[in-house]
């Protein structure tokens, strides 16, 4: 019992850094909404993009880990993580749905472009629509986790 409680408390923390990553830059995301970014803003918003899926990702391995006893281990367990999270087990509900998969899946493969190039290679057209979808995003993972959490039976 007090594994989990530390898994919660680990996993709210997280919640709490993502949500206040995106509160940081707001302004700026509600300014990209408007306007195409200056490359000082286009870096910024990468970075917070990159940022957003490390989150993700440190969360749901926290999940991953105490719930299933096991994370991937192959070469595309970024991939296989969230696959693993979407579906549900003989010992667990779902962690998030199929449609937050999907858009997960979308960060994801922004996080791969700015991890392999250089940020000056970055166009906006690669990360217009994660940035607009970012504050939802983040809000439906927040419900979606925590709606897990609270339903799930240690």
């Amino acid at each position: 019992m007090q594994e989990w409680r530390e898994v919660v408390e680990r996993v709210q923390e997280e919640l709490q850094s993502l949500q206040e990553e995106i509160d940081a830059v707001g302004p700026l995301l509600r300014k990209l909404t408007q306007v195409e970014p200056d490359e000082v803003e286009m870096r910024a918003a990468a970075a917070t993009l990159h940022a957003f899926y490390s989150g993700v990702e440190r969360l749901l391995l926290v999940i991953a880990r105490r719930c299933d006893a096991s994370t991937p281990q192959s070469i595309r367990w970024h991939r296989e993580l969230l696959d693993q999270v979407a579906l549900p087990t003989d010992s667990r509900p779902r962690v998030i749905s199929s449609q937050l998969h999907s858009q997960l899946i979308e960060y994801l493969g922004f996080r791969h472009v700015f991890r392999h190039n250089y940020s000056g290679t970055l166009r906006w057209a690669q990360c217009v629509g994660l940035v607009q979808a970012l504050e939802e995003t983040c809000s439906r993972l927040q419900q979606e986790v925590l709606a897990f959490i609270e339903g799930y039976a240690d």
